[in-house]
């Protein structure tokens, strides 16, 4: 098996993995933590992270240390490993370079976010079969930020951070069954947390720590933007707020003035700080006086002003004194 992943990709920083099906019996695994994100298997002289799939069947366990355990996260060499077991019995060993992220599915597929060696912005995709053979890899020229699988291994998706190029904060999509990438694209509600899949795999909700989703097809058509736009901004969300105010001005956006000054009252409410304080100001201050309410709005700039000097309103300020003076 590994002779032939070799030939494969070709060099020695492939993806490479190991049939155990010799093994027939269970091994004890040791949680850690609360969540059982972390185990121990002394019989495979093995520590680290952990998911199980959602019927529990399996379980993923990967740790991004080099075989003798020394060296952890950035470093130049010393694979990362990784173990799946089903039921208790280690059925695949593999090695990566630095392996994170893993999900393993109802049906034992399983996918791993690998960091790569050494310096600069580069990450690799990994999806596997339950024999451990390479369903797919998807190289990138950015830092992988997280991924997702769907409960029965047909569909997974992965998250970059920022880059330079193509590879600049996209999400990808993959089709397991044909091991091919289905589609990539910016999404605009930004970087999710965790991913949920339709029954039907049509559909990708790409899911914040808030509770709120943000619904998209395979192909990136945001299916339920104005919905999930108005939770966003209803809850004081002021990138959201600021984008919605932009679409507004360009006759873009269905989200009415009530849905934008609760959120905006939301924002200026639970600011953590007085730069944040101050934008929200800012934002409600340019509602109103777009809307021909000058004395309210020079109200919310000396506000915004008097949390953060450098916020950008001084000459709006200065405008308002002058008019509503004459």
């Amino acid at each position: 098996m590994i002779g032939w992943l070799r030939r494969i990709f070709g060099n020695s920083s492939a993806p490479r993995s190991e049939s155990l099906s010799a093994q027939s019996s269970a091994i004890e695994m040791e949680p850690f933590g609360g969540d059982d994100s972390f185990i121990s298997i002394r019989e495979l002289d093995f520590f680290g992270s952990a998911s199980r799939s959602p019927d529990q069947r399996y379980v993923l366990a990967w740790s991004d240390r080099d075989q003798g355990g020394t060296l952890g996260g950035h470093r130049e060499s010393g694979y990362g490993r990784y173990l799946l077991l089903e039921s208790g019995v280690p059925i695949v060993d593999g090695r990566a370079e630095r392996p994170n992220d893993g999900k393993v599915a109802n049906n034992g597929t399983f996918i791993i976010n690998d960091w790569r060696f050494g310096e600069g912005l580069k990450g690799r995709f990994l999806a596997y079969a339950e024999t451990g053979e390479v369903i797919l890899t998807r190289e990138f020229n950015a830092n992988l930020l997280n991924n997702g699988l769907s409960e029965d291994g047909s569909l997974a998706v992965c998250q970059t951070c920022h880059a330079e190029g193509p590879d600049n904060a996209i999400l990808v999509v993959f089709d397991l069954v044909g091991a091919r990438e289905l589609a990539s694209w910016q999404a605009p509600s930004g970087w999710a947390d965790s991913y949920r899949f339709a029954p039907d795999g049509r559909s990708i909700e790409l899911v914040y720590r808030d509770g709120c989703c943000a619904r998209y097809s395979l192909t990136g058509e945001f299916l339920n933007r104005d919905e999930w736009s108005s939770e966003r901004i209803s809850s004081g969300n002021l990138w959201v707020i600021e984008s919605a105010i932009k679409q507004i001005a360009q006759g873009h956006s269905a989200v009415t003035r009530d849905v934008l000054m609760t959120g905006l009252e939301a924002a200026v409410s639970k600011a953590h700080d007085h730069r944040s304080r101050a934008r929200a100001l800012r934002l409600r201050g340019e509602v109103f006086e777009a809307e021909g309410q000058l004395a309210e709005a020079l109200r919310d700039y000396e506000d915004a002003l008097r949390n953060d000097p450098a916020v950008g309103v001084k000459r709006k300020a200065a405008t308002l004194r002058k008019t509503l003076a004459s």
